[in-house]
């Protein structure tokens, strides 16, 4: 690893392309869950739910997902231009968003644990995006973590 490039590689509109593509798998089936019958042994009706469904059971969790994506992109964007502690913290912010941002999609797939629930490709599409946009702050967050540990050592002591 050398000094002049930082580490991870900077690709600043890949957490932008993620959270589209998270965005673009809404509109799909995310899961399927199949209910107990109702006691003579007959399997229940399949309820197919897409992602929209899903994640706006509560209108607070539609608020709470829309600040979380526009605040860990907006802090994202900015963060590039900025020093590196104020990058650091950026960073650590919107590592957290997007963890918050993924825990609130799974835990909407797959809450309804005992009740069969299957997760469809739709669905997989959207949580990968989220997992790997999530993974991507937290590369940068090190890296800038790394990095504001280099510039310290190199500050002269006085």
């Amino acid at each position: 690893m050398s000094a002049e490039r930082p580490w991870p590689r900077r690709a600043p509109w890949l957490r932008l392309v993620l959270f589209a593509g998270f965005l673009a798998s809404l509109p799909f089936a995310w899961t399927e869950e199949i209910p107990s019958g109702c006691g003579a042994g007959q399997p229940g009706v399949p309820v197919v739910e897409s992602g929209w469904q899903l994640l706006s059971r509560e209108p607070q969790v539609v608020v709470i997902l829309g600040v979380l994506l526009v605040g860990a992109l907006v802090l994202a964007l900015l963060a590039r231009k900025a020093h590196t502690g104020v990058r650091l913290a950026a960073h650590v912010v919107a590592t957290l968003a997007g963890a918050l941002l993924f825990s609130l999609a799974h835990f909407a797939a797959t809450f309804a644990l005992f009740a069969r629930v299957r997760i469809l490709p739709g669905g997989w599409l959207g949580l990968g995006c989220l997992a790997l946009a999530t993974l991507d702050a937290l590369a940068r967050t090190i890296g800038e973590l790394v990095q504001l540990v280099r510039e310290r050592r190199q500050r002269p002591r006085g």
